[in-house]
């Protein structure tokens, strides 16, 4: 992935551990704030075990600098797309690694 594929944001807002709000600069001083859903991974949903720590996680990402690759919108509308850290590693991969989701399909 080059530089040109990816945007810096901030997370403002977390719904739960594969959903966020994030503010995205576009560039030249134009932002956008946008609900992103992370491709290819499933957390639990409000009520089932790990809800709770798949959304705390990524809530520990609040205002940090991060970057957003995306592609296309899902099927409800929100862009589906892999947020990177200020490392460079994936965020999606992260929530995989440490048992916080499982891998899904990306047709969301």
């Amino acid at each position: 992935m080059s530089d040109f594929d990816k945007f810096e944001a901030k997370i403002i807002n977390v719904v739960d551990g594969d959903t966020c709000d994030l503010i995205i600069d576009l560039g030249f001083g134009v932002q956008k704030k946008e609900r992103v859903r992370l491709e290819d991974i499933d957390t639990p949903e409000r009520g089932e075990d790990g809800f709770c720590e798949a959304k705390v996680f990524l809530e520990s990402y609040i205002g940090e600098k991060i970057f957003l690759e995306t592609k296309k919108r899902g099927k409800y509308g929100r862009w589906i797309g892999t947020l990177y850290d200020k490392m460079g590693l994936s965020i999606n991969q992260k929530i995989l690694d440490f048992g916080l989701g499982v891998p899904f399909g990306s047709d969301l």
